[in-house]
């Protein structure tokens, strides 16, 4: 057992299942987490249909 004991979450760091949800009251979260993806997917397929310069 104590093969295990220095492998386990230390007790004041925050595990990933205490996450929680995103706050869609908070208008940086929503920022960050939409509209900031779904401009980076816009942008890249217009980069990708743009014809190569020769």
């Amino acid at each position: 057992m104590l093969f295990f004991k220095p492998f386990q979450t230390p007790s004041g760091t925050p595990n990933p299942g205490e996450g929680g949800t995103i706050d869609f009251t908070s208008p940086i979260e929503v920022f960050i987490y939409i509209i900031v993806p779904v401009f980076l997917f816009i942008l890249y397929f217009l980069m990708r249909k743009k014809p190569p310069n020769k």
